[in-house]
């Protein structure tokens, strides 16, 4: 069998390791951001155009929110998506960035289809229409919201 260790696990009480993402800046001319801020405790400087991307493990066939930490300053929207190995969309949507009640307070976002077990990439492309620095964040992962049901007396008790 395939060691998939390597990988942070959905679902998880874990949040993917941000030292494990790729981040692509939203400007050839600007400076290489998204980037670290506190020690590596959060990402900063996003702006139009930032991208962010973790790699994962789905160990369970279930519907999922995408789970992050917020510090709101602009706003603006994360288009969220999540792709197989063989590069096929299997969860995506357009969330507006909300301010938490506290700084880095936990939202959640609700994908309205099923994840299937597998690796897996999450991408976020911070969008806005302004200039501005859009939020930071962290604690960045993906909830369990609801099983997946596929209609068979398998997983039912009797």
């Amino acid at each position: 069998d395939p060691d998939y260790s390597q990988y942070p696990q959905v679902p998880s009480d874990d949040f993917f390791p941000l030292q494990s993402g790729s981040y692509t800046r939203y400007s050839t001319t600007g400076p290489n951001v998204p980037t670290y801020e506190s020690g590596n405790q959060n990402i900063g400087y996003l702006k139009n155009g930032g991208v962010s991307e973790y790699t994962f493990y789905c160990t369970r066939k279930a519907y999922y929110n995408l789970a992050i930490g917020i510090k709101n300053y602009s706003g603006g929207t994360i288009e969220a998506t999540v792709v197989n190995e063989d590069g096929n969309t299997e969860l995506s949507g357009s969330f507006e960035i909300v301010a938490p009640s506290s700084d880095y307070g936990e939202v959640q976002y609700e994908f309205g289809d099923v994840l299937s077990t597998g690796v897996k990439t999450l991408k976020m492309v911070f969008k806005a229409n302004h200039s501005s620095w859009i939020m930071n964040y962290k604690n960045v992962t993906l909830k369990k919201r609801a099983d997946f049901d596929d209609g068979s007396t398998k997983y039912k008790v009797s």
